[in-house]
């Protein structure tokens, strides 16, 4: 093997260590719920961009009746 053979399947194994482990990540954290915060909630029903619901169409939270 020439030395080019060799640091290209040392790469590939690299890689594909970094895309199992990756993936190890994914397939461990997608089934878990997410964080409920309430205060994160509120926070984010105060500083919500209803403006830009409205352009859309879109009847925001509380004016239904816009």
């Amino acid at each position: 093997m020439t030395g080019f053979e060799i640091a290209f399947s040392v790469c590939v194994l690299l890689i594909t260590a970094v895309v199992l482990q990756y993936l190890r990540h994914l397939i461990r954290s997608s089934g878990s719920d997410p964080i409920d915060d309430p205060e994160r909630v509120k926070r984010f029903l105060e500083n919500a961009p209803y403006h830009r619901l409205r352009e859309h169409g879109t009847k925001a939270p509380g004016n239904e009746k816009t």
